[in-house]
Parts: C-alpha cells; structure tokens; sequence
C-alpha cells in the first residue's frame, strides 16, 4: 500500500465504492419535497454505507468529474469538507486501499 498523507495523494478511481461512495441522503418528504442531496460516506458512517441509495452512474460521473476538476484546480478542500476528507483517509488506512 502506497503512503497517502491527504486526500490530494488518493486515487479516486480505485478507491471509489471500497473507501467511500456517492450516496442520495434521505429526506423528509415535508421539509424536502425534492429529494436528497449526495453524500459522501465511508463505513464510518454505518447505516448510510450499507442503507442509503447509491447514486446513478450519471450522478457518479458527475460527482466523479467534480472531484477531479477540484484536485486539478488544488480546491479540494473546498470541495470536501475536513471531516469528510479525514474519514476518507482513516477509512483507506484500515480497509488497507491502493
């Protein structure tokens, strides 16, 4: 396994579904009416990583595409919050990812 200090040092793709995956985020039909937003979660978050909706491939691919042009542009910490982004880590650590 190849060291990974920040989330810069991740490779999206093969981490992808294994590290954390794009998830619709349940809503309540009152407050919401529109549906869920996405989320990003790791099997730190329990329920939500084996319960909440995986998104579409197009959702994917968008989130997906996203990440990249963040990383690209060195913004990814605008795009990921810091929590997220070290719960992505630690998941990585003790899933033992590429």
């Amino acid at each position: 396994m190849s060291q990974v200090e920040s989330i810069y040092d991740l490779s999206h793709d093969a981490e992808y579904s294994k590290v954390f995956r794009y998830v619709y985020t349940p809503t309540d039909k009152e407050s919401n009416p529109d549906g869920g937003a996405i989320s990003i979660v790791t099997p730190e978050n329990g329920d939500a990583w084996f319960d909440w909706k995986p998104v579409s491939v197009a959702d994917a691919l968008m989130m997906r595409n996203r990440w990249m042009q963040a990383k690209k542009e060195n913004t990814l910490e605008d795009y990921i919050a810091p929590h997220k982004a070290e719960q992505i880590l630690r998941s990585r650590k003790i899933l033992g990812g590429k």
